[in-house]
């Protein structure tokens, strides 16, 4: 778990006052390893503060996100599905070449005698119920209840 940026502060504090690595470590409940390493960084950069993360870039812009909040803000019981739906964001995963493939195969399909489909087995089987079997979810903001 990293340290928060008080324990950040605090271990540059410790180190200030002349305390060892070990001590800083079992003051703050943290492993003497990053004790040293965030005086590494601090005295390389000046700085406490996270490295900027790596990762997946958003998929919706931040009018979108705005759309979104109002959305939830407006029905919190709404699902994400409908949010999607509402706002236009939903895109098929059907490509052109997966649109031919799947013609190509009915077509060549579709002439078969009605022997053929009594050897045919189907596994795309789906129930059905009646009635809403999921949970409610609802949108908050955090420390909201």
């Amino acid at each position: 778990m990293k340290p928060s940026e008080i324990q950040r502060g605090s271990i540059i504090s410790f180190h200030r006052v002349g305390r060892t690595n070990a001590q800083r470590a079992r003051q703050l409940h943290i492993c003497k390893q990053t004790v040293s390493r965030w005086l590494q960084r601090h005295k390389d950069t000046r700085n406490l503060t996270d490295k900027p993360r790596t990762g997946r870039p958003p998929c919706t812009t931040s009018e979108q996100d705005q759309q979104i909040r109002s959305a939830v803000e407006k029905n919190p019981l709404t699902t994400s599905l409908r949010i999607i739906e509402h706002q236009n964001l939903w895109k098929p995963h059907l490509t052109e070449a997966n649109i031919e493939k799947r013609l190509e195969y009915a077509l060549e399909f579709c002439e078969k005698p009605a022997i053929f489909w009594e050897n045919v087995v189907f596994l795309d089987e789906k129930t059905f119920y009646s009635t809403d079997r999921r949970a409610t979810k609802v949108w908050r903001k955090n420390g909201t209840r």
